[in-house]
């Protein structure tokens, strides 16, 4: 049975997710979460603009930190949320045959880059993802499974395409499973999204202070092209030392 997942903003029901899975476990709790942290920090906003003994000012400054309060928890939960999309490609990985790397084994990750660069480099796409999803050269698909999707020119979906179709071939028994978690990640990583969203708008954080409090998520979190994320972390990382 689904459930929509929806947080309460000025009155009004905003759609987080629609959860299609068990209602229990870390990605489920996760997605709850991220909805019930909109709902709270909705709730503090109104309780500082209806202290009459606050000034404006101090309204103001204390909105931009309920804000951060709200986008760091919701940052823990993207931390938290990497670290079990780790976990679910290493077990992907392992009901696809695919091989990890070997302590020490340089060799053939440095071979999965230059496959991963020429894949990159292929002009027909659809042939590209086609060939990957087939299986016709595997070392191509160890390849690209062993490696993020960015690194051989795939999105997200087209990799998770290819890595069902791996798990098929090799491990049948499993592959709606994994194809589940791969989905239910996918979801609770687009609630967390979307509510860290909600947040900046209600709240007014500037970029600064969002891709702060991201951290390492906040090529996830903070919706600015990553060239602008990198270039504020490095102000930030010059002005620290």
């Amino acid at each position: 049975m689904s459930e929509t997942i929806k947080a309460i903003v000025a009155g009004k029901d905003r759609i987080i997710a629609v959860w299609e899975w068990q209602q229990a476990g870390d990605l489920y709790t996760i997605t709850k979460n991220a909805a019930r942290e909109i709902e709270h920090t909705n709730l503090r906003l109104d309780r500082i603009i209806n202290n009459s003994r606050l000034s404006a000012e101090a309204k103001r400054d204390d909105r931009k930190d309920a804000g951060l309060d709200s986008l760091k928890t919701l940052a823990k939960s993207a931390a938290r949320l990497e670290g079990l999309r780790v976990e679910h490609q290493a077990r992907t990985n392992r009901l696809a045959a695919v091989a990890p790397y070997s302590d020490g084994d340089a060799a053939t990750a440095l071979i999965d880059l230059e496959i991963a660069r020429h894949l990159a480099a292929m002009k027909d796409e659809s042939a590209r993802v086609i060939m990957l999803v087939t299986g016709e050269q595997p070392r191509l698909t160890e390849a690209v499974l062993r490696l993020p999707p960015m690194l051989s020119g795939l999105s997200d979906a087209e990799h998770r395409r290819i890595s069902a179709a791996a798990i098929e071939r090799a491990n049948p028994t499993e592959s709606r499973l994994v194809a589940d978690e791969a989905e239910q990640l996918n979801t609770a990583s687009k609630a967390v999204t979307k509510a860290f969203k909600l947040i900046v708008e209600m709240t007014g954080a500037e970029l600064v202070a969002q891709v702060a409090v991201a951290g390492e998520q906040a090529a996830q979190l903070v919706n600015v092209p990553q060239n602008v994320i990198e270039s504020i972390q490095a102000r930030a990382e010059r002005g620290a030392a």
